[in-house]
């Protein structure tokens, strides 16, 4: 094939025929014609079929000269003229290694071409990490689009690790993000099925909070103070006294990729493990507290041996991106997957569409799952999928794509992330090769219990005193602590609103609550009683 870069800095022969450089002869078809029109053995109508494929070569190299002289002019129109840089480039991600060195080594030159390094005000325009560090390596450990993040140690021997934002990372978000904009809306206009604007709207609201590094360290915490009953997590500490929006300093911690599987197999670290921590760790967040880490790819959940050697510690890391889940999403999507686990079709119907699936739900519950419709209905937790199955689900991924981006457009701007989130841990779970899959279900489903008992008994507290069962207990009269005395009206409640036995509905609270053996069987003669 032609090199289209070869075929528009090919000169032009003054009479008009078209030249072909040596080093990129055609082949096929133009090969044929232009080999017969060399030879001189060809008819009329072998002339006028190689004029009409010359002057369909040359228009086609007319109009890519002309598309990309337009788009360089509007490219300069929309950039301005004096915010034009040469690491705008970077807006299609291509060189820009290149061109960010380029950059960097034209500041530097600029600033201090001039300012002998003896200067007083050298050290005052040259950046010294030696004033916070003792010892600061310039060579990242792992660079991104965003930020770059180095190994340094405190000057009171601690070592940290230090996420630096890129100098101009800033601007060259907000002009991709309106180049993105530009584009989308050109290609609507050309394919109106093509419903992907949401796209800029998840850009334009997620990116400031992903350059705001103190909202990042802000998030930490929160996360640190909301699962802090896993003692397999661990979220490396700030350090707010050298942080800043552009610059987070933070716990050193180390660890393998949570997808590396010969790692754990040197470090004799269970995979299975992993994969329901991380089932576990989700679970919670999602279902019950609704405050989501959406960016869980393997660079940012680590594992390594805890200290006792008790197993596995997952590493959170790079917390820019959480989602916030409403109470109405949060509790609907809870019913949903317990619809789904139970392969409850008139459930999954229901809340789908409560959640914006409307006639298209068997396709979300489908997206949700990563499983066919038929493995849908007979329930997902009976197996794992077939690779009949998993080649299905590939073939109509692309057959079913304009429903697929409707659906996307419809559905909440929350469910966005999550299934985002979904397909990052689904990843690490098939890079493990792991047989967890129905522990995490059965983490789910608590978490789904959990949180639908805790929902109902928040509504109810006020209407406590006309359930005769709790009267008696939420008065006072029994002495018990509020810790089970919530137990006893969340274990009365799932009592009646599921049906379940009470020795049922014990072992869910047991399991949900972590209620020692003797405070178990004093709520159950309680409550029997």
């Amino acid at each position: 094939m032609v090199s289209p870069s070869l075929l528009l800095s090919a000169p032009s022969a003054s009479d008009g025929e078209l030249q072909v450089p040596a080093s990129t002869a055609p082949s096929g078809l133009c090969q044929v014609l232009l080999g017969r029109l060399s030879g001189g053995e060809h008819s009329t109508e072998a002339r006028g079929g190689v004029r009409w494929a010359a002057g369909m070569v040359k228009a086609s190299f007319r109009l890519v000269s002309l598309l990309s002289a337009s788009l360089a002019t509007s490219g300069c129109l929309l950039y301005g003229a004096r915010s034009w840089d040469p690491s705008d480039f970077g807006a299609v991600r291509i060189g820009r290694a290149v061109l960010t060195t380029a950059v960097v080594t034209c500041d530097y030159l600029v600033t201090l071409r001039n300012v002998p390094p003896d200067a007083e005000e050298y050290p005052a325009i040259k950046s010294q990490p030696s004033d916070v560090f003792a010892h600061f390596e310039e060579t990242p450990l792992g660079a991104a689009s965003l930020a770059q993040v180095h190994r340094a140690v405190l000057h009171d021997g601690r070592t940290v690790a230090v996420k630096v934002q890129h100098p101009k990372v800033r601007q060259q978000s907000a002009r991709d993000i309106r180049i993105m904009e530009v584009l989308l809306r050109a290609v609507k206009k050309v394919f109106p099925q093509f419903e992907f604007m949401w796209l800029v709207e998840e850009a334009k609201k997620n990116l400031p909070r992903e350059l705001d590094f103190l909202n990042e360290a802000r998030n930490a915490e929160k996360m640190t103070a909301m699962v802090r009953r896993f003692p397999f997590l661990r979220i490396p500490k700030i350090h707010w006294d050298v942080s800043t929006e552009r610059v987070l300093v933070m716990e050193y911690v180390e660890g393998g990729q949570a997808n590396d599987r010969q790692y754990m197999e040197r470090n004799r670290i269970d995979v299975n493990q992993v994969s329901r921590a991380l089932g576990q760790l989700y679970s919670e967040m999602i279902f019950v507290h609704g405050f989501v880490h959406c960016d869980p790819h393997p660079g940012n959940v680590l594992v390594r041996q805890s200290e006792g050697g008790s197993g596995p510690e997952l590493i959170l890391l790079d917390h820019g991106l959480y989602q916030e889940l409403t109470d109405h999403f949060r509790l609907n999507y809870c019913r949903l997957w317990q619809a789904l686990l139970a392969a409850d079709m008139r459930g999954i119907r229901t809340y789908s569409q409560r959640l914006g699936a409307g006639d298209l739900y068997p396709l979300f519950a489908c997206m949700l799952t990563a499983r066919s419709w038929d493995s849908v209905n007979r329930g997902i937790d009976r197996g794992a999928a077939s690779a009949e199955e998993v080649t299905e689900i590939r073939s109509n991924a692309a057959a079913y794509l304009p429903q697929i981006s409707q659906l996307l457009s419809s559905v909440p701007r929350q469910m966005l992330l999550l299934l985002k989130t979904n397909d990052l841990l689904r990843g690490i779970e098939t890079a493990l090769h792991s047989s967890a899959g129905a522990s995490s279900f059965l983490s789910m489903s608590r978490c789904c219990v959990r949180a639908l008992a805790r929902n109902t008994v928040k509504s109810t507290q006020s209407a406590r005193t006309s359930i005769s069962p709790v009267t008696e207990v939420s008065s006072g009269q029994s002495g018990l602590s509020p810790h089970v005395d919530t137990g006893l009206t969340s274990l009365w409640i799932m009592t009646q609103s599921y049906q379940l036995p009470p020795a049922s509905s014990l072992w869910i609270m047991t399991q949900c609550y972590q209620l020692p053996p003797a405070s178990s069987q004093g709520l159950l003669l309680l409550f029997l009683g």
